[in-house]
């Protein structure tokens, strides 16, 4: 076993680590005397798997492969990392994510759940349901350490939100450990669960990673009502198939589809009211594809670089939250027959309206003033006219206070 890995292992295997490690392994019925990382994949991918021995990095899959990874996601992911596999300078790499494999401490996080959901619609679009099982691949960290060819480094939060990695024990041990095992769902501390075990197995001058052998995977978690069916599928790993029934791991499917229940609720109430534009289904369908050129329409795309915090951007009220909203202001244009100049500066307003929060509390009422005045010349920049500049801006401001003291401002002619 290498050095650098016996130093990791050993640091982990502390009291204070494996208590950090208690309800996570009693959560996914892991021994708690065994550090592991785990590497999500859907069914049909853990086919190919078992059909290649082995895990393949972002850079070598096919194009039929089931990708469940935002494109966004993805763009943030594509940086470079220092890996090492021992103490000397010429044991230490430098190779981009993709060209590596990358494994979460952590299974029980929101880029789990976001999978988990994205499978059931790759699922349904596909009309197979085999593309909606997520299965759970559980390694014993070790098993990289005794292995001749892997380079690894540890990131402190997801690559996504932070790329910052390493394999020195002087900065790793400064990571809050704590909160990466924890299986609290926050959506504060999601970036912390999610944080990585990034692996590069074989020639170091070779531009992508070899495949992790299949014989790394100890457990194959899989939701328990799918075991048969799975061990079935795939005969040679059965035994190294493991039932479970936790809903905080496997999240049941009408938790994953709410939002699409929601949604399919609130066309159906928009359909029984006394509209002043008849809105059917069909035209609900054309809204969204007229939706999906807002894009060339308003002349920017939402990506992170607009927020202040990366870790927003991704989050609970980052890109899908703002790009719902911008989709809703576009639907009440549409009923009130709204002018596509005024429209415009109505979905400016949407576009902005988040991106200077810095965390998810409600009652944080700052936000809304401190994004209409960073971003007040991206919008002159786009010509609106002063009368509607002031309204809007407005509306970006008053967004996030509380509906009682906007209502005493407008009565006293605070703004």
């Amino acid at each position: 076993m290498d050095y650098l890995g016996k130093e990791l292992l050993d640091f982990l295997a502390t009291a204070p680590l494996k208590a950090a490690r208690n309800e996570l392994c009693n959560l996914l019925e892991a021994c708690d005397d065994e550090v592991n990382v785990y590497y999500l994949t859907p069914l049909p991918n853990l086919r190919s798997i078992v059909a290649d021995r082995g895990i393949k990095c972002r850079a070598m899959v096919s194009s039929d492969a089931a990708d469940l990874s935002g494109q966004e996601v993805q763009r943030l992911r594509d940086k470079s990392l220092n890996l090492a596999k021992k103490v000397t300078s010429d044991a230490r790499i430098n190779k981009r994510i993709h060209e590596c494999i990358n494994f979460f401490w952590n299974p029980s996080n929101d880029t789990s759940y976001a999978f988990q959901r994205r499978s059931l619609l790759l699922a349904a679009d596909k009309q197979d349901e085999i593309y909606g099982i997520i299965c759970i691949l559980e390694m014993r960290l070790s098993t990289f350490f005794e292995y001749d060819n892997v380079y690894w480094s540890a990131s402190k939060q997801n690559l996504a939100s932070n790329d910052f990695s390493t394999f020195k024990r002087r900065l790793y041990t400064q990571f809050d450990w704590e909160t990466i095992f924890s299986i609290q769902e926050d959506i504060n501390t999601n970036q912390f669960r999610s944080a990585e075990f990034i692996a590069f197995c074989g020639d170091p001058t070779s531009p992508i990673s070899d495949l992790i052998p299949a014989q790394f995977i100890k457990r194959i978690l899989v939701p328990a009502q799918y075991e048969s069916m799975i061990k079935e599928m795939l005969p040679s790993v059965q035994n190294q198939i493991y039932p479970l029934e936790t809903p905080n791991v496997f999240y049941p499917k009408s938790e994953l589809l709410h939002t699409e229940k929601e949604l399919i609720k609130t066309i159906d109430y928009l359909q029984n009211l006394a509209l002043p534009r008849p809105l059917s289904v069909e035209r609900f369908c054309e809204l969204i594809n007229t939706f999906s050129n807002f894009k060339e329409r308003l002349g920017c795309s939402l990506t992170g670089k607009y927020f202040v915090s990366e870790n927003i951007a991704h989050s609970f009220h980052g890109i899908s939250h703002i790009t719902r909203v911008m989709f809703w202001v576009h639907l009440l244009c549409y009923l009130n027959n709204t002018r596509w100049e005024t429209e415009k500066i109505a979905q400016y307003a949407a576009f902005i309206h988040d991106l200077c929060r810095k965390d998810h509390r409600m009652e944080e009422e700052e936000h809304g003033f401190a994004a209409a005045n960073m971003y007040e010349d991206f919008l002159r920049q786009k010509q609106i006219p002063d009368s509607l500049l002031h309204s809007y801006m407005n509306a970006v401001i008053y967004h996030c206070k509380d509906d009682v003291s906007v209502q005493i401002r407008i009565c006293y002619g605070n703004y």
